[in-house]
């Protein structure tokens, strides 16, 4: 079907007036000789100009023509015409080939070249002309193929290889394609080859592999296309058929594990990644130099250990674990290689667990060597046999992990069972057993074994009785053994109320339990204790918690002995030969201090003391005896007379010396004793001296130098007391300790010198304004009396006196008595009742007049209180002394009391309020209490046991725990104080 396109073509010829000049007008323009012409894109169409000229004197008229076609302009030069002329002239041009509208202008010049303007001549040259083009249907131009290119594996029967698409300048939409020989005659294209055609198949535009599959090479083909108006156009293709390498090599499995790898077992299939497919593929184990079309390999060193079969890997030995390298060849069927390294592991799990076929075993049935049971494995790819072990927790193993070995010398291992290694006490004990399969892979694990457990059935105590002197903190009254099935079982002891809850045993009592400590298996007192039976309750319990109690009656004995040796057999100063240790080694003065060298030394078994001004002492504490006297034997060596001694000194301070004996000519070699019951104190001292006209021969032998102490010291009779036997301001000689020490004002606060001194055991007060001034605690005093001894030397005159006073804050004093020649010595008391205060001051003064020789004696100052409350009870967690004992006013009434508190595993926390509560028994067992409020709390109870418990009070207010009768609080931690009634 032909396309009809009207294109109008309007000529305008342009006359322009000449004005008396010469001129030319354009008098019409035809096309094929028509105003209206209709061509056929491309044909020719001849253009006929018609011109008019004048007559002027510039001779041609018209040589050349402007032609513009669609706005482009073209240059024609026609055959001159000359003056007064009326010519056509014509020229051609070739139809457009595509469709549009086209003006037409033509212009007429004077000269050639159209290098001359023209005038118009009478009048307008406008002329119009219409052409119709009709325009046929095109051929297609050119065919193109989207792909020309396959890969030989990929090149099967009817395999797609590209689309068809058509240039056409009709836009025509529809083409059919179809195979031609090169030959066959188009309306355009060419080919010069179509030899294989017929190995190809053309489904619409798609070009598609024949019913053969392609081999590798070039394929010409010649493909002709036409449009819907059967306008042809044909084009020939080169269509490659390729072939590409493999470009990897993978395998479905790499691991194996030890068990399986043995010769002939398979590892895997191989598989490769191409992207021809050209199938099949051979593989092959091959070399790193072997030459591939593609791919490479670093190492081949593990390819002894397989082989291959078709496409499977297959074990050619029996592979030790660890990774192997291989160098596989795979080759397409078209012969394109490639080679890659490929890592087979063979691998070894380890156990992931241990099991033993008993883990509880009686205790009667433990003994060294008897098994326990059976141990196994659980492993997962079977590497048996398995070996076992025990080790320690951090011990190095491939898997598992053991948080503790603490019971691994419970036991032994003998191939697969666990037995004892000894006679296991009962407990539950954590055995960290290794297990180690065949191929290296080892695992470890705890395993609990139990041991189940008799209850003790009896306590014993080697003994019951302790003298009075050797109480005191820490003193051994005996040691602790238990009963029990279970040999070679372990108990630890503690002190319990006799109402504990035990496994067996009983107690009738422990009222006395307060005065005892248990030391590992010894039996200890905590403090100085007077003579009497005293009742405690003694819990054993052994290494699995079974509990057992019995009560004990101590006897604490009145008489007291004690021997301090030194028998001089080692040369030493530090010998301690008796049943007690000497507080301190000897000292020497005077000499050099070497026990081997010297005046002084120890030779021959014997302390040998020469030479004049020399001396060597000891001291010993005998404060706690009634008695004591000092023996030994001595010799004499040279004439030691004419004034000549060795004298055995002692002192109760270190300070004041008194000779017991000087030895001289006068003394025959022998033995020697004597009795010190007048220094009994902590810092007793003897010393052997020499005179300062002894000469170096003069020798004073002595051996086995001993002090023997008995008997019950004596009980300070007043509260506050100070004796003066020492000759310092520090002492304290009665039940309860001053606040402070004494203090002199207007002297050398010496209390060994001036005017206010210690001398003689009496204090001594003199001369003109000076005093001295001590301080007592009288809080919590009911009554107080004031007592001491006194004299007065010299003549104290009218006016002179030496003035008591008494204070209670140091700035207002209260003259109680003054003591002048009408009271010149005796025995003085006075009623302190409306002094007790926290800060009770007593003053000795003197007036301004008084004279050095005015002199006032005191001994035995005393202040004797009796306290608020009917009970005294020690607090902890002070102290366990003197000292620390403190009076509270108790006055809860406990007859009434007759509920229990009790609280124990498995309850963990309990609360109870604050304020004051009050019960007959309170027990706390492993848990914790915790108190709810801001309150005070004070427990009242005739009994209290906590063990292994806590109490907890959130507030800044005490908690206190009054015991009436027993306390036991065996590992436990309160947060507060607790009381002990105690007589």
């Amino acid at each position: 079907m032909l396309k009809i396109v009207r294109i109008v073509c309007a000529l305008m010829l342009s006359l322009v007036s000449l004005d008396a000049m010469a001129g030319r007008a354009v008098n019409s323009v035809k096309l094929n000789g028509q105003t209206t012409l209709t061509v056929t894109a491309g044909d020719t169409v001849t253009v006929d100009v018609n011109v008019t000229t004048n007559n002027n004197w510039f001779g041609n008229q018209w040589q050349s023509s402007i032609f513009t076609l669609n706005g482009s302009s073209y240059c024609v030069d026609t055959a001159d015409v000359g003056s007064n002329q009326n010519a056509t002239r014509s020229f051609n041009f070739t139809a457009p080939s595509a469709a549009g509208t086209y003006n037409i202008t033509v212009s007429a010049h004077r000269y050639s070249n159209c290098s001359w303007g023209f005038w118009s001549l009478n009048g307008s040259i406008t002329a119009s002309a219409v052409l119709i083009v009709e325009v046929g249907n095109q051929p297609p131009s050119d065919i193109t193929l989207s792909n020309d290119q396959v890969y030989v594996g990929n090149a099967t029967t009817s395999a797609n290889i590209g689309s068809f698409t058509t240039t056409d300048a009709d836009s025509i939409a529809s083409f059919v394609y179809s195979f031609v020989d090169a030959g066959t005659a188009t309306d355009a294209g060419s080919c010069s080859s179509s030899s294989d055609n017929s190995r190809f198949n053309l489904i619409g535009a798609y070009l598609q592999v024949g019913s053969a599959p392609l081999a590798v090479g070039n394929y010409n083909i010649c493909v002709q296309s036409s449009d819907t108006s059967g306008a042809t156009y044909k084009e020939q293709f080169t269509i490659q058929s390729t072939n590409q390498a493999p470009s990897a090599i993978s395998i479905n499995n790499s691991t194996v594990s030890k068990s399986g790898a043995v010769s002939g077992a398979p590892v895997g299939t191989f598989n490769s990644t191409d992207p021809d497919n050209s199938t099949p593929y051979t593989y092959t184990l091959v070399g790193t130099s072997q030459s591939t079309t593609a791919g490479s390999c670093s190492t081949s060193s593990g390819n002894s250990e397989f082989t291959i079969s078709g496409g499977a890997l297959i074990l050619a030995t029996n592979p030790a674990v660890g990774n192997y390298q291989i160098c596989v060849q795979s080759k397409d069927n078209y012969g394109a290689s490639f080679k890659q390294n490929l890592t087979i592991s063979i691998t070894n799990l380890p156990p992931t667990a241990i099991s033993i076929s008993n883990s509880s075993v009686a205790k009667p049935d433990v003994a060294v060597n008897s098994t326990i049971g059976t141990l196994s494995v659980t492993d997962n790819d079977g590497g048996t046999p398995v070996t076992y072990a025990l080790v320690n927790a951090t011990a190095s193993t491939t898997s598992g992990t053991c948080a503790t070995a603490s019971g691994n010398s419970q036991f032994s291992i003998n191939g697969t069972e666990l037995r004892f290694a000894q006679n296991s006490v009962a407990g539950t004990y954590a055995a960290c057993v290794k297990a180690t399969d065949s191929y290296g892979a080892s695992f470890k694990q705890v395993l609990n074994i139990s041991v189940t457990n008799e209850t003790p059935t009896d306590i014993s105590l080697d003994n019951s009785t302790i003298e009075v002197g050797n109480t005191g903190v820490g003193a051994t009254v005996g040691l602790l053994t238990t009963t029990d099935a279970d040999t070679n079982d372990s108990f630890t002891y503690s002190l319990i109320s006799s109402g504990a809850s035990t496994n067996g045993g009983s107690c009738s009592a422990s009222s006395g339990n307060s005065y005892f400590q248990i030391d590992n298996d010894g039996l200890e007192t905590q403090s100085n204790l007077t003579s009497g039976d005293y009742v405690v309750c003694v819990q054993t319990q052994d290494i699995a918690g079974k509990k057992f109690k019995k009560s004990f009656t101590i006897t604490v004995d009145e008489t007291i002995t004690a021997t301090y040796l030194d028998k001089f057999d080692t040369q030493s100063y530090g010998n301690n030969d008796g049943d007690l240790p000497w507080p301190s080694d000897w000292i020497e003065s005077g000499d050099d201090g070497d026990d081997e060298l010297g005046d002084i030394l120890i030779t021959g078994n014997q302390l040998l003391v020469s030479n004049n001004s020399n001396s060597i002492r000891r001291a010993v504490d005998l404060s706690s005896y009634g008695t004591a006297t000092i023996s030994f034997d001595f010799r004499l060596e040279d004439t030691v007379g004419g004034g000549e001694s060795f004298d055995l000194d002692i002192s109760h301070n270190g300070s004041t010396w008194t000779t017991l004996k000087s030895f001289s000519d006068d003394d025959a070699d022998g033995s020697f004793s004597i009795n010190i019951d007048d220094y009994l104190t902590a810092d007793t001292q003897v010393r052997i001296n020499t005179q300062s006209n002894m000469e170096s021969t003069d020798h004073f032998y002595i051996n086995n130098f001993a002090i023997n102490a008995s008997g019950t010291p004596v009980v300070p009779e007043h509260s506050y007391l100070d004796l003066f036997n020492t000759a310092a301001y520090n002492n304290n000689d009665g039940q309860l300790n001053w606040a402070t020490d004494w203090e002199e004002t207007g002297d050398d606060d010496d209390a060994t010198d001036g005017n206010i001194q210690i001398i003689g055991s009496e204090l001594l007060v003199s001369n003109a304004n000076t005093s001295i001034t001590r301080t007592l605690d009288l809080t919590n005093a009911e009554t107080a009396v004031l007592s001491f001894d006194y004299r007065l030397e010299d003549t104290v005159q009218t006016g002179e006196s030496f003035d008591l006073e008494v204070s209670t804050d140091g700035i207002i004093w209260t003259l109680l008595k003054a003591f002048n020649t009408s009271t010149p010595g005796g025995s003085y008391s006075v009623d302190l009742n409306d002094y007790r205060e926290i800060k009770t001051e007593l003053r000795i003064s003197t007036k301004a007049i008084m004279e050095p020789t005015d002199k006032f004696y005191i001994d035995t100052f005393a202040v004797d209180v009796t306290v608020k409350v009917d009970a005294c009870y020690n607090v902890w967690p002070s102290p366990v002394n003197k000292s620390s004992t403190s009076y509270f006013n108790i006055t809860q009434d406990m007859e009434n009391a007759t509920d229990n508190f009790s609280v124990e595993l498995p309850l963990l926390t309990t609360s109870l309020p604050t304020g004051t509560l009050v019960y007959d028994n309170f027990e706390v067992t492993g848990s914790t209490v915790d108190f709810a409020g801001t309150d005070p709390v004070i427990i009242y109870a005739n009994n209290v046991t906590i063990t292994g418990g806590a109490l907890n009070l959130d507030s800044p207010n005490p908690l206190i725990i009054v015991a009436l009768n027993n306390l036991d609080l065996t590992g436990s931690v309160i947060q507060g104080r607790y009381i002990q009634k105690t007589h």
